[in-house]
């Protein structure tokens, strides 16, 4: 064997922590090529260790061994469904999906074909690449081999399959998080540079980042570009605005498109995503970034979303709005969901101002019931205090007023209406400077929904309307209700913003509980058991959120009733304490990604 190869060989030992240089060499191949850098076997030994966390020193070894390094295209296939793999996949750089079944994408450190080799049954889903990817190729063939002189590789394969089907999914344990963006302003008008100076300066928190444009990659092969991600966390693309070759590799090279537009223009169809935006890779997310001079102008929101339809938009005013923006395309926001439980959601806003007041930046909101309100008024940017203890006077002074002839409900819908009408007038849900959504049930067709766009009073009134007690809302031939009904801690309805850690604020409570803070003198009154029954069909949900939120945070309410609005400064006191209780678990929860 040459000097030169016994050295690779011995650096590598070292890296991976074999014993002795002869136990390494004897789980090589007679004739296998080496690769002629240390660098470039350490790091297929590095990204090897991520994707087996079981395998033992002498595995990862074996298997850097047999793997070859591919690139390739967004939208090339590796393994069709009913086919028998040929190979497994390690993702490096990019990320693949799986479709034709249940929708699978996994990034880098993921693996591909790992169960099919141990089953050795074929693909039961398509497997392509989600844009240009650089993969560690292991045949099976050479797998197998490897498995006879080293059988701790068949160990650490099985266990990483073992592992996930004890986690319940098959997909592999590394998600897709957004690492390159391609940035695209719509028209010239756009001075995009200094906006990707302010993106970029808001992920340096979270990581490095580079941003690329067409001169700087002018001449430049596909391992550089590769070396670009191995290298930093985060890579924008600068792309320009209209149809050019180098805006079209942008396109393919990104996990999400940003698309820049002046948010006070009338929409118009972005020349650098081709005719017919047949240079937009179908299964790459598009957010849009909605620019305003000062304030956000009613109904023009809604029109660039039909024009541009995004996956998610963000309205940006100033540097905090970009702040906010940069984590939510990331994946490194912050959101906070709110439970109904009507008076007793009053303690939110105590949660709200105490995590503000420790530092801790909420990206985006949603809630249920009046959980959604308080939320409505975080997301509009109002004194979030003065405004919630003003609605909660508001329906104190109408729920003896407004009680109706018992028809639907035993009140009328004046008591919201009027008051939140009175609160946010006209405004629609994606007009808000802050990512906000709530829930509602839709009776006719027996199933949650989240609002993110419409009108806010209408579905904050929808998501409020407790059968039995507020007559629901009929809307396009539906019939909508409180969303505590089937979801009254709608935690999933948070996801699609963006968000990596959740808070969960849980003001709900069970009958039993509720006759336990009454001291168990007797049966609630007909209000607070109508709304029990109106929303029992949560509970199952509600207690697996308990278990699989991030945080959640449970205020001690007890003393307030379902209907004591005047109790809004104990509810209030309640959600402060709670997250003064909390304070250490919410930090080190959230530390990781913020």
């Amino acid at each position: 064997m040459p000097d030169g190869t016994i050295r690779l060989l011995n650096s590598l030992r070292q890296l991976v922590g074999v014993p002795d240089t002869w136990s390494f060499r004897s789980l090589l191949f007679a004739g296998q090529r080496i690769a002629p850098v240390d660098r470039a076997l350490a790091e297929r030994a590095g990204v090897l260790r991520q994707a087996f966390p079981f395998a033992d020193p002498a595995s990862i070894v074996a298997l850097t061994g047999i793997c070859s390094i591919v690139s390739v295209p967004g939208g090339a296939p590796l393994v069709l469904q009913g086919e028998q793999p040929e190979a497994l996949y390690v993702v490096v750089t990019g990320g693949l999906c799986a479709c034709g079944g249940a929708p699978e994408r996994f990034g880098p450190g993921a693996v591909a074909g790992d169960a099919e080799f141990i089953t050795g049954q074929v693909r039961a889903t398509t497997i392509k690449a989600l844009r240009t990817s650089e993969l560690l190729r292991i045949s099976t063939e050479d797998l197998r081999a490897a498995a006879v002189r080293c059988p701790g590789v068949l160990l650490a394969v099985s266990a990483g399959v073992v592992h996930r089907l004890q986690a319940g999914c098959l997909a592999s344990v590394a998600p897709v998080r957004p690492g390159t963006f391609c940035v695209v302003p719509v028209d010239a008008s756009i001075d995009v540079g200094s906006i990707l100076q302010q993106i970029a300066g808001s992920l340096a928190a979270f990581g490095s980042v580079e941003i690329v444009s067409a001169e700087q990659a002018a001449g430049q092969t596909s391992s550089w570009f590769a070396d670009v991600e191995r290298r930093f966390d985060f890579v924008l693309f600068q792309a320009e605005c209209g149809p050019t070759a180098w805006t079209r590799f942008c396109l393919r090279q990104c996990d999400r498109i940003v698309l820049l537009v002046h948010g006070d223009t009338d929409p118009i169809g972005c020349e650098a995503f081709g005719p017919d935006r047949h240079d937009v890779p179908p299964d790459t997310p598009l957010s849009l970034m909605l620019f305003w001079e000062a304030e956000i102008v009613p109904n023009k929101t809604g029109a660039w979303l039909k024009a541009a339809n995004p996956d998610g938009h963000h309205h940006i005013r100033s540097l905090s709005d970009m702040e906010r923006a940069s984590r939510l395309i990331a994946g490194r926001g912050l959101g906070l969901i709110l439970s109904g439980g009507g008076a007793r959601a009053l303690a939110h806003v105590g949660v709200i101002e105490a995590l503000t007041a420790h530092g801790v930046q909420i990206d985006a909101i949603g809630g249920t019931s009046i959980g959604a309100v308080v939320a409505a008024v975080f997301a509009t940017e109002s004194d979030l205090a003065a405004t919630v203890r003003s609605l909660a006077v508001g329906f104190a002074k109408r729920r003896f007023s407004d009680f109706a002839i018992p028809r639907t409900a035993l009140y009328s819908e004046r008591a919201f209406a009027r008051t939140l009408g009175h609160r946010f007038g006209e405004i629609a849900i994606e007009d808000l400077p802050i990512p906000m959504f709530c829930v509602s049930t839709n009776l006719t067709e027996g199933v949650s929904v989240v609002h993110r766009t419409g009108r806010l009073v209408t579905w904050l009134r929808a998501s409020s309307a407790v059968p039995g007690i507020c007559p629901p809302i009929l809307e396009q031939n539906n019939v909508y209700v409180d969303g505590g009904v089937l979801n009254n801690m709608p935690t999933d309805g948070i996801r699609g913003f963006g968000v990596a850690s959740a808070i969960s604020v849980d003001v709900g409570s069970s009958l039993a509980e509720q006759a336990r803070s009454d001291g168990g003198e007797g049966l609630p009154n007909m209000l607070d058991l109508l709304w029990r029954v109106g929303t029992i069909g949560s509970d199952t949900v509600a207690n697996r959120v308990r278990q699989d939120g991030d945080v959640v945070l449970r205020p001690d309410v007890r003393g307030v009733g379902l209907f004591d609005w005047d109790a809004h400064e104990r509810a209030i006191a309640a959600g402060h304490q709670v997250v003064v209780e909390h304070l250490a678990e919410i930090e080190a929860a959230l530390g990781p990604v913020r």
